[in-house]
C-alpha cells in the first residue's frame, strides 16, 4: 500500500499547531475566568485522544485513491454523473473542517465557562453566607443566623449539603394544642412583628432557631396564646387554648411538674410535684382591685381568712383592716387617694397592698395566691437573660400591664419588674414577694425576697392563680431562706484556717498511672483517658487529658473543674474549655468523686451542713491534687505553668480549690459566685476566698439566675485576697453565660499574661 506521507506529516503538523493554539486559549481562560486547573488537563487529554484519529484519517486519505489527481481520495459514492470524481479531501475541506471543529470547541468552552462561572459564583456566595452564619452561631445569635440563612434561600429541609450548618443554629420542636387545629407561628423573642408560619397543630417537627424564641397560636373562637420557649425546655407539652368567652380568658395554663427552684438561696428546697394550674397572664390591675373595694371587700370578714399577727400579737379583724388605708385615710391600697386609683391608671398594676390584702382579694376573686413553686414554674427564671431586659426595671415608675415584652414560657407577662408579686409561702422574715418591681435591681427577678405581711410598699402587687387543695398542702408550707450578707461576715481566723487546710492534706503515694484509651483522630489534640490511685479509700480515679497538636512541648497546663452537669452525665462529652487546647495548652479534666464515670448518689451541687457533704468537698480537692501530681509526672507537661478554669459549680468551688492548692499560677472563674447555703465552715468557700492570692479573672452575666451580681458575684470578687492589679471582674450582657468570643478573648489574654504565651 502506497501512502501519501506528505498528507500524513501535513495533517500531523496542522493538528499539533491547532492543538497548541487551543491549549494557549484554555490556559488564558483558566488564569482569567476562575476555571479550575483540571480544565487544562481535560483539554490536553482530548487533544491526545484526537491525535491518532487524525493520523488514521491522513493514512486513509493517502492510501485510498480514485481516478482523480494524486493525493485526492475518491470513494464510489463520490462519483458524479459525468464520471468525474468529486474531490472531498482537499486542503480547503480540511481547513473548513478545522474551523468548524474549533467553532464547536468554542461553543462547548463558552458554555462550560458560563455554567461553571455561575456555579462558582453561587459557591462563593454560599461560602460567604456560611462564614457569616458560623460567626453568628459562635456568638449564639441564632435569630440572626436564621435570618441570614432564610435571606440566602437555604432550604432547611431538603438541602442536605447544608445539614450540619442548619443544625448549628436551628432545632426541631414538637407543638401540640388543646384543642388541635391552631395555626402556629414563630418569631424572635424580642418581638418585631416578623412571624413565620409553622403549620397547624399538632406539629411533630417544626424547625425553629435555637435559643429563645416566641411562639404564637391562633384558633378562631379562642384567645391567641403567645409565649417564649427555649431549647432546654421540654417541647412536648400541650398548650391549652382558652375560649374567648371563658372565665379564664385572662389566664394561661401551666402543665404540672416538679421543677427545682431557680431562685438563689432556695435551690436546696425539695420541689413538690405540682398538678397543672392556671395563673393570671398579667398582674392584677387597679380596675380589678377597685371591684373588690367597691364590693365591700374591706368590710366582709369571710374574705380575710388568715389570722392577723403583728409583732407576735394577734389582732382583731377591725384593728387589722383599719391599717389598710390609702393616702387620704380611706380604705384601699396605699398608692390610692380618696378610695380610688389615679386617673388614667386603670390598667396599671395595683400596688401598695399588704399580703393580707392580696390574700383577701384572692378569696373575693375565687382564686389563690401562687405558692413560690407555682410562681417559679410559671415565671421561667431560666429565661432571665431574655425576660429581664424586656421588663420594667426602669426606675421611672409603673407601666400599664403588658407594655413590656418580657414574656414567660407559658405566656405570662410582667413577672419580672413592674410590680412585686405576693406569694402564699411564709419565710423567716415574712411572706415571699417575688419578681422585683420597677424600682428594684434587675437581679430581683430571681431573688428569694421576703417582706413582713403588713408591708404596703408602693411596689407591692399581686398575681393570682387557680390550683387545688392538694397542691396547696404540698407546696404551701413555710420555706427557710438562708440569706447571707457576705461583706459583713467574718471569715475563719488564721489559726482555724490552718486546721481547715490540714483536713485537705493527703500523703504522697505512687500514682500507678495507666493510659486506658488514647484518641489521636481529633484535628487539634490527642485525648487520653487515664487512671491512677486516688488519695483516699484505695480507690482508682480517672482523668481526661487533652494534649495539643499545634504547640511545642513542654506544654502549659490547665486544670478544669466542670459545671454541675457533670453530676448528671455518665461520661465527658462536650465541655466549655476546648478553646484552651486549640490555643496550645494541655487541659486535664479530673473525674471528680460523684461525676461522669464515677457517678453515685450525688444529685446536686448545692451545699448543705452535713459531714457527708464536707467529706465530699475534701475528696474533690484531693482528686484535683492527684491530677496535678500526674501532670508533674509527664515530661511533656510544664506543671510550673499551671492555671485553674472553673465553670459555674467549678468556679464557685475554685475559690476553695485554688486557695488550698499552692501550685496554681492563675485562675479563671466563669459564671461563678458565692452560694447562700451554709455548709460546714471547713467546706465553705467564704472561709477561703480572702486567702486566695493568685491572679483571678471572673467572667459573669449581668442577669445570672444562679449568682446575682450584687449579692453573690461582687461579694466574691471584693473578698478575694488577690491584689487589685491582679484581679479582674467582667460583667457582660447575658444570664448564666457570657458571649463566647468575650470568654475566649478574656481567658486567653489572662493566661498569656500570667503563664506566658504558648510556644509554637
Amino acid at each position: 500500500m502506497k501512502l501519501a506521507g506528505r498528507t500524513v506529516w501535513q495533517t500531523l503538523g496542522l493538528y499539533l499547531a491547532g492543538g497548541w493554539l487551543v491549549l494557549q486559549v484554555v490556559d488564558v481562560l483558566v488564569d482569567n475566568t476562575g476555571l479550575p486547573q483540571r480544565v487544562f488537563g481535560f483539554a490536553l487529554a482530548l487533544l491526545a485522544v484526537g491525535l491518532p484519529i487524525a493520523l488514521i484519517t491522513a493514512i486513509v486519505q493517502g492510501s485510498v485513491r480514485g481516478e482523480g489527481a494524486p493525493g485526492r481520495v475518491a470513494f464510489p459514492q463520490d462519483q458524479q454523473a459525468g464520471g468525474a470524481v468529486r474531490k472531498i479531501f482537499t486542503w480547503r475541506n480540511v481547513g473548513l473542517g478545522a474551523v468548524l471543529a474549533l467553532a464547536l470547541w468554542g461553543v462547548i468552552a463558552v458554555g462550560w465557562i458560563l455554567r461553571y462561572g455561575e456555579a462558582t459564583e453561587r459557591a462563593a456566595e454560599r461560602a460567604v453566607v456560611a462564614a457569616e452564619i458560623e460567626e453568628l452561631t459562635e456568638q449564639r445569635l441564632f435569630d440572626s443566623a436564621w435570618a441570614v440563612a432564610r435571606g440566602a434561600g437555604i432550604d432547611f429541609e431538603d438541602d442536605f449539603s447544608a445539614a450540619s450548618l442548619v443544625s448549628s443554629f436551628s432545632r426541631l420542636i414538637e407543638l401540640r394544642t388543646d384543642p388541635p387545629g391552631a395555626t402556629a407561628f414563630a418569631g424572635p423573642y424580642v418581638a418585631t412583628g416578623d412571624w413565620e408560619r409553622l403549620g397547624t397543630t399538632p406539629i411533630e417537627a417544626a424547625r425553629v432557631p435555637r435559643g429563645v424564641i416566641r411562639v404564637r397560636f391562633e384558633l378562631e373562637g379562642y384567645t391567641p396564646l403567645e409565649l417564649g420557649t427555649f431549647e432546654w425546655m421540654p417541647t412536648d407539652s400541650t398548650y391549652r387554648l382558652v375560649p374567648t368567652a371563658a372565665d379564664t380568658t385572662d389566664m394561661v395554663w401551666v402543665p404540672g411538674g416538679d421543677d427545682p427552684l431557680v431562685i438563689p438561696g432556695l435551690e436546696h428546697v425539695e420541689p413538690p410535684a405540682l398538678t397543672g394550674f392556671w395563673i393570671d397572664r398579667t398582674e392584677v390591675t387597679n380596675r380589678e382591685f377597685k371591684g373588690f373595694v367597691d364590693g365591700g371587700g374591706y368590710e366582709t370578714l369571710e374574705y380575710w381568712v388568715e389570722p392577723f399577727v403583728r409583732n407576735g400579737q394577734r389582732l382583731s379583724f377591725g384593728a387589722a383592716v383599719a391599717r389598710f388605708t390609702d393616702r387620704t385615710g380611706r380604705q384601699g391600697p396605699a398608692s390610692w387617694e380618696a378610695g380610688d386609683y389615679p386617673d388614667g391608671e386603670a390598667d396599671y398594676p395595683v400596688t401598695g397592698i399588704s399580703w393580707y390584702e392580696a390574700a383577701a382579694f384572692a378569696n373575693w376573686a375565687g382564686k389563690r395566691l401562687p405558692t413560690v413553686f407555682h410562681w417559679n414554674r410559671a415565671a421561667g427564671t431560666l429565661l432571665s437573660s431574655h425576660i429581664v431586659p424586656q421588663s420594667n426595671f426602669s426606675g421611672e415608675g409603673l407601666s400599664p400591664i403588658g407594655k413590656y415584652g418580657g414574656i414567660g414560657p407559658f405566656g405570662t407577662l410582667d413577672m419580672g419588674g413592674n410590680a412585686r408579686e405576693w406569694c402564699w409561702n411564709e419565710g423567716i422574715a415574712g411572706r415571699f414577694i417575688l419578681g422585683g418591681g420597677w424600682n428594684d435591681e434587675t437581679y430581683m427577678f430571681n431573688d428569694a425576697f421576703e417582706q413582713p405581711a403588713w408591708d404596703r410598699s408602693v411596689t407591692n402587687g399581686v398575681r393570682l392563680a387557680l390550683y387545688g387543695d392538694e397542691d396547696l398542702a404540698a407546696a404551701g408550707s413555710p420555706i427557710r431562706h438562708p440569706r447571707r450578707d457576705f461583706l459583713s461576715e467574718q471569715p475563719a481566723s488564721d489559726e482555724t484556717y490552718q486546721v481547715f487546710l490540714n483536713m485537705y492534706a493527703y500523703d504522697p503515694a505512687p500514682l500507678n498511672a495507666a493510659i486506658e484509651a488514647r484518641d489521636t483522630t481529633p484535628e487539634d489534640w490527642v485525648r487520653e483517658r487515664i487512671s491512677f490511685d486516688a488519695a483516699y479509700g484505695g480507690e482508682r480515679m480517672l482523668a481526661h487529658l487533652f494534649v495539643p497538636k499545634n504547640a511545642r512541648p513542654p506544654y502549659q497546663a490547665v486544670v478544669y473543674f466542670p459545671g454541675s452537669g457533670a453530676i448528671y452525665q455518665d461520661s465527658l462529652s462536650s465541655w466549655a474549655g476546648e478553646f484552651l487546647v486549640k490555643d496550645g495548652r494541655a487541659v486535664i479534666i479530673p473525674v471528680y468523686d460523684g461525676t461522669y464515670e464515677r457517678r453515685d448518689d450525688l444529685d446536686t451541687d448545692t451545699p448543705n451542713e452535713t459531714i457527708a457533704y464536707r467529706d465530699r468537698v475534701v475528696r474533690w480537692y484531693q482528686d484535683l491534687g492527684r491530677s496535678i501530681d500526674y501532670l508533674e509526672a509527664r515530661e511533656e507537661i510544664d506543671a510550673s505553668k499551671l492555671a485553674y478554669f472553673g465553670l459555674s459549680w467549678g468556679g464557685r468551688m475554685g475559690v476553695l480549690m485554688t486557695a488550698v492548692e499552692p501550685r496554681f499560677d492563675a485562675a479563671v472563674f466563669y459564671v461563678a459566685g458565692l452560694k447562700f447555703q451554709r455548709p460546714q465552715p471547713e467546706a465553705d468557700p467564704f472561709n477561703f476566698v480572702t486567702r486566695l492570692e493568685i491572679p483571678v479573672l471572673m467572667l459573669n452575666g449581668r442577669h445570672d439566675m444562679f449568682f446575682p451580681v450584687e449579692t453573690s458575684q461582687k461579694p466574691m470578687f471584693q473578698l478575694l485576697g488577690t491584689p487589685d492589679e491582679h484581679r479582674r471582674h467582667v460583667i457582660a450582657e447575658g444570664g448564666h453565660d457570657v458571649p463566647r468570643q468575650l470568654l475566649i478573648r478574656e481567658t486567653l489574654d489572662w493566661l498569656d499574661r500570667y503563664l506566658g504565651p504558648v510556644e509554637r
